[in-house]
C-alpha cells in the first residue's frame, strides 16, 4: 500500500514532488510506494503560512527557521532546539540536509598554503536586512579594516546576487556567518557552509555550537567579550599566515573526525520516520482531540496574519489591532 503524504506552508519555489523528505521516504520505502497528493494521510509542513489548519490527517511539522514546534498543531516534529518530547519530536539542525555541503566542508583542512593565502579578506551573503543588529555590527567593524564583498540582498557591491554560496566563499579567507537570530541549539547552515568554502567562519547564533564543530576551526563571537574584540582577532589572523593556516586547517570537527556525523543522523531521522509510518494509521496520531484543542485550533484560524502581508513588507500591527477589537465587540 503506498503512503500518500502531502506538503504545506514551505517556502516558495519548495518541489513538493522532489525533495529531501520526498527522497527520504523513497530511499526507504521504495520510488514507488510514495505518492504526492493533494489530500494526503500524512501532510509535512513548515512555518510560511497556515494551509496546514485545514488538514486532519497526521502532521508532520519541519523548521529550519528560529521557531519552536506548536504540538497542538502537529503529531511530530523535525526541528533544532534540544528537547525531548517522548516519540513526537527529533533534533535535525538545517544544516544536515545540505550533504553536499558537508561533503566539501570535511576537506577543508586539506589543502596547500597557497589557497588558503591567495585570497580576499572577507566576505558575506545576507538577505534578510531584519536580522539581528549583531551582524551589522560586525559588518561594519569589518569594513573599517578592509573592503567586504556582500553578495546577498543587503549591501551588494559584487554587481549581482550569488546563487553559489560555497563557490563564491571559496575566494575569501573568511566568511560572515551570522545567524538572523541567536537561541541555543539552532545551528543552520550558513556556518557548514563557511567550512566548504575552505575558509574561517566567523560565527554568530547557537550559544552551544561548540557542541557540534571544533572551536580551534573558526571564529566563535561569543569567545568574545565584544564585537570588537572578536573583531581586532580577526585582524590578527589576517596578518599572521602562521596564525591563519593553524586555524583554517583545523578539522571542522576536531581530532575526533566524526566524519560519519551525516549518516549517524540521517539514520536515527529514517528510525524516527519509520515510526510514524510503520505503526496502525489511527495509532500514529499524537496531537489531542478534546474540544479544548478544537478550540485552540480555530483561534489560530481566526487570529492568524495573512503571510502574504508579510511577505509584501507591510506592517501587521494594525491587522492584530483590528482583528482584536473586532473579537472584543463580539
Amino acid at each position: 500500500m503506498k503512503l500518500r503524504i502531502g506538503f504545506a506552508d514551505f517556502y516558495n519555489g519548495f518541489d513538493i514532488y522532489n525533495n529531501y523528505w520526498v527522497k527520504t521516504l523513497r530511499k526507504i520505502y521504495g520510488r514507488n510506494m510514495i505518492e504526492v497528493v493533494e489530500e494526503p494521510d500524512y501532510l509535512f509542513f513548515s512555518c510560511f503560512g497556515f494551509k496546514h489548519l485545514k488538514y486532519k490527517c497526521i502532521k508532520i511539522f519541519f523548521t529550519g527557521e528560529n521557531i519552536i514546534p506548536d504540538f497542538n498543531l502537529c503529531d511530530y516534529a523535525i526541528g533544532y532546539h534540544e528537547i525531548k518530547f517522548n516519540d513526537r519530536y527529533f533534533r535535525m539542525p538545517l544544516y544536515h540536509i545540505y550533504r553536499d555541503a558537508y561533503k566539501k566542508a570535511l576537506c577543508r583542512h586539506t589543502y596547500e598554503d597557497a589557497f588558503y593565502l591567495n585570497r580576499k579578506f572577507c566576505c558575506s551573503i545576507i538577505s534578510n536586512s531584519l536580522g539581528n543588529s549583531s551582524r551589522t555590527q560586525m559588518l561594519e567593524l569589518l569594513e573599517q579594516y578592509k573592503k567586504i564583498d556582500n553578495g546577498g540582498r543587503y549591501k551588494n557591491n559584487v554587481g549581482k546576487r550569488i546563487k553559489n554560496k560555497v563557490d563564491f566563499e571559496k575566494n575569501y579567507k573568511f566568511v560572515l556567518c551570522f545567524e538572523n537570530s541567536s537561541t541555543i541549539g539552532y545551528t543552520t547552515e550558513k556556518l557548514l557552509e563557511g567550512f566548504a568554502g575552505g575558509g574561517v567562519p566567523i560565527y554568530w547564533g547557537n550559544p552551544n555550537v561548540e557542541s557540534e564543530y571544533n572551536r580551534k576551526a573558526f571564529v566563535n563571537c561569543y569567545r568574545f567579550s565584544t564585537l570588537q574584540d572578536a573583531a581586532e582577532y580577526i585582524y590578527e589572523l589576517d596578518s599572521d599566515d602562521s596564525q591563519y593556516l593553524k586555524v583554517v586547517k583545523e578539522n571542522i570537527f576536531g581530532n575526533g573526525g566524526e566524519e560519519g556525523r551525516y549518516e549517524t543522523i540521517q539514520k536515527n531521522l529514517e528510525d524516527f520516520l519509520r515510526q510514524i509510518f510503520e505503526q496502525e494509521y489511527r495509532a500514529a496520531f499524537r496531537r489531542s482531540d478534546g474540544r479544548q484543542t478544537e478550540l485552540y485550533n480555530s483561534r489560530m484560524k481566526y487570529f492568524r496574519i495573512p503571510f502574504e502581508i508579510c511577505r509584501v513588507g507591510q506592517r501587521a500591527e494594525s491587522f492584530i489591532k483590528n482583528r482584536s477589537v473586532c473579537i472584543l465587540n463580539k
